[in-house]
């Protein structure tokens, strides 16, 4: 199958952790805290091993119900390397 010089992707996810951070920085323990997620992105082949990867996380917490909670938000810009088919 041949590469392909850019595609775009998008992923929702479910994530389980075992921390929270509170909104005035003083960052406090939870266990089990689960988080739904949805990903969004786009890889640029840079190269025929190398892509450029720019995407966007977000995150928001599904049994932790509290009114001063805030969900967050990622931004990724990444280097991969495609060591399976280069």
């Amino acid at each position: 199958m041949p590469k392909q010089k850019y595609h775009t992707f998008v992923k929702a996810f479910l994530s389980d952790r075992n921390h929270y951070i509170s909104e005035n920085e003083n960052p406090f323990k939870l266990e089990s805290l689960h988080y739904l997620g949805l990903d969004g992105g786009y890889e640029l082949s840079i190269s025929d091993c190398f892509l450029l990867n720019f995407a966007l996380m977000l995150y928001e917490y599904i049994n932790y119900k509290n009114p001063q909670r805030f969900n967050f938000t990622q931004y990724i810009i990444g280097l991969n390397f495609d060591f399976i088919n280069p």
